[in-house]
């Protein structure tokens, strides 16, 4: 038994730290900033951010489990950009 997925603040620890130590290794659950990108964001700016994480962790020997949290300041738009974004990518 051993880690399969790893569910981390990739933004603070970093993504090249991340893909180098371990993707294709293991499962990344996405932790997307709910800070200040989703809630304050633009839709584009949101697609952005979702795809440098996919870009940085997604590999068909790992993976991504793709999820957010959304918090009630978040708007509409960016939701449905988040879910757009997600089902685009495959791996």
């Amino acid at each position: 038994m051993g880690v399969k997925v790893l569910n981390c603040q990739a933004s603070v620890i970093g993504y090249d730290v991340l893909r180098r130590e371990f993707a294709g290794n293991l499962c990344f659950r996405t932790d997307l900033d709910r800070q200040k990108v989703m809630p304050y964001g633009t839709p584009e700016q949101v697609r952005a951010h979702i795809r440098n994480v996919f870009d940085h962790l997604g590999t068909p020997g790992g993976g991504i489990i793709a999820c957010g949290e959304i918090g009630p300041d978040t708007p509409l738009e960016n939701i449905r950009a988040m879910y757009e974004t997600f089902t685009a990518y495959t791996y």
